[in-house]
């Protein structure tokens, strides 16, 4: 005989109780089936207490995920900028170079010989490095390539600062030299009387070779340096009377004859334009004037080829 049971509702308002009368069976089949969904409701109620519990590291980890994301934007702005700025760097060095070739050419001083250009290397300047290459593809090649440039940069600026000491230096000995050179009139006001080469002597009558210029002046009439130099003779001098003697340097001096008085001492330096002397007529002269050499290694030229004023 299968089993059945009876299920009576109570009213608590005094009415009758209600009854239902259900089979075993039903009541089997129905415990199986709450049995049957309780296993997946459990897992779920299990899995939905894990993914709650997950929530703050999943947020931690997607605020963690944008920070990172910015700082990789920040650093693609950067190298794309530092790429640009090797390659600002890299035409104004061009520029620099060309400058410099510039000022050789105007200085009229050659380049080093062991000068070497490194600019220009690897490509045109900035095509060889791309600033607007994609850093998500190319990134570590762009900075393996930049710090290439870095380096043939650091090269190049080497190679720049030495030829631009030597161009310093070349500048300072052609800045000196042109300050030594008698390239002004030793006297403001005068006129030549007798000039550079073979002449008639006017004591003897006879040919002879001047080796200077006579220029005649006004007695006492002030003598100026016509370039840097040394004094190297101040003093009396047989037939040139009283005399200064001038070291230019680079194998150039000049010479002053016949001065009512010498206004420098030897070993004295001297700038262009400075007063070394008056005009007077010391020594063998017809009357007041200066006898005026310039003498390159030791040979007599015509001063008139260094006079520019």
């Amino acid at each position: 005989m299968r089993k059945k049971f009876t299920l009576f509702i109570m009213s608590n308002t005094g009415g009758r109780p209600r009854q239902w009368t259900i089979s075993g069976a039903f009541v089997g089949c129905l415990c199986l089936l709450t049995l049957a969904a309780a296993v997946p409701i459990g897992h779920w109620i299990h899995g939905y207490h894990q993914l709650k519990s997950l929530i703050p590291e999943n947020q931690r980890l997607r605020a963690e995920i944008e920070t990172q994301r910015s700082r990789m934007t920040d650093q693609s702005t950067h190298i794309r900028r530092f790429a640009a700025d090797i390659g600002d760097l890299k035409e104004r060095m061009a520029a620099l170079n060309g400058f410099e070739h510039k000022i050789r050419i105007l200085a009229s001083l050659d380049t080093p010989d062991n000068s070497r250009s490194y600019l220009g290397i690897g490509g045109a300047m900035p095509s060889d490095l791309d600033p607007s290459a994609s850093l998500t593809e190319k990134q570590s090649v762009l900075i393996r390539e930049m710090h290439g440039q870095v380096d043939h940069l650091q090269g190049a600026a080497a190679v720049q600062e030495s030829d631009l000491r030597y161009l310093m230096k070349g500048v300072i000995r052609k800045q000196n030299f042109l300050a030594a050179t008698p390239s002004i009139h030793p006297l403001k006001d005068g006129w030549v009387t007798s000039n550079f080469g073979n002449r008639k002597s006017p004591f003897t009558g006879l040919r002879e070779f001047h080796t200077g210029l006579d220029v005649g002046a006004a007695e006492g009439a002030p003598i100026l340096a016509p370039g840097n130099g040394t004094v190297t003779f101040a003093g009396t001098k047989g037939l040139y009377g009283k005399m200064v003697i001038l070291n230019h340097g680079h194998g150039m001096a000049t010479r002053y004859a016949h001065l009512s008085k010498i206004l420098k001492k030897r070993g004295e330096a001297v700038k262009r334009g400075d007063v070394i002397g008056l005009v007077g007529e010391t020594g063998r002269s017809t009357g007041p004037h200066l006898h005026y050499e310039v003498r390159l290694n030791g040979t007599a030229v015509n001063p008139k080829d260094y006079i520019l004023n």
